[in-house]
């Protein structure tokens, strides 16, 4: 079952991000996941004659738009908060993804998903 935030009192959205699907939802204070939509991962396993920049662009632009959607539909939420898990080894200091095939192709390098989000 999802973490428990009963202290915090604010609903977080939720990024399951694998290879071959892509998960997201509403945790709301109780653990509840609500507004759940389960898609094909923006991925290599997916979409192989698509290049790592589109997949990875694809991606952000995906993430950035489920957000804004389930900010507006569920505003009375207090949400404050993003979460995002991924199928891939990711530097624990730096939060850079090294690598990984099942997303961007075996010969993916580094990506800074985070700051991708943030420009």
């Amino acid at each position: 079952s999802p973490p428990m935030n009963d202290n915090l009192n604010i609903s977080i959205i939720t990024f399951d991000i694998g290879g071959t699907w892509l998960r997201s939802g509403v945790i709301l204070p109780d653990g509840t996941l609500i507004d759940e939509k389960r898609d094909h991962s923006i991925s290599f396993i997916n979409y192989p004659a698509w290049s790592i920049d589109r997949l990875q662009k694809t991606l952000v632009d995906y993430i950035i738009d489920r957000v804004s959607q389930l900010r507006l539909a569920h505003a009375e939420k207090n949400i404050q908060t993003v979460i995002v898990a991924i199928g891939a080894p990711v530097n624990a200091h730096t939060e850079i993804i090294l690598n990984s095939g099942p997303m961007w192709c075996p010969k993916s390098i580094p990506f800074d998903l985070k700051r991708a989000l943030h420009d």
